[in-house]
């Protein structure tokens, strides 16, 4: 599967397969067989994680996780309140009260 799911923050896309017969690297020789030619590059989670800071995109694990909201995280104003989510009456409390934890938004 390909994906443009913008988790590098950037143009580029995720590749996601199941490696049931050891073929990782016949998939990744094919894949840059073809578009090593034409400029592709493989990019690593550091590069990943620039360009998410570039972008002020957080990074689930490293910024928010199931301890800490994007109200904790600084990501209030990111955090819409337009559409029902399932922690919007917890973030919708946070935001009005106002929270301690990694500084507050």
């Amino acid at each position: 599967m390909v994906s443009a799911t913008g988790y590098t923050g950037a143009g580029g896309v995720e590749i996601y397969f199941e490696d049931k017969d050891g073929d990782a690297e016949k998939i990744w020789d094919a894949i840059f067989a073809e578009g090593g030619p034409k400029g592709m590059k493989a990019i690593g989670l550091g590069a990943r994680d620039t360009l998410r800071l570039e972008m002020g995109f957080c990074l689930y694990g490293n910024d928010i996780d199931d301890t800490t909201s994007p109200m904790e995280a600084g990501l209030g104003w990111i955090t819409k309140f337009t559409k029902e989510f399932t922690a919007k009456e917890i973030f919708a409390k946070q935001k009005a009260e106002g929270i301690t934890k990694n500084g507050g938004f």
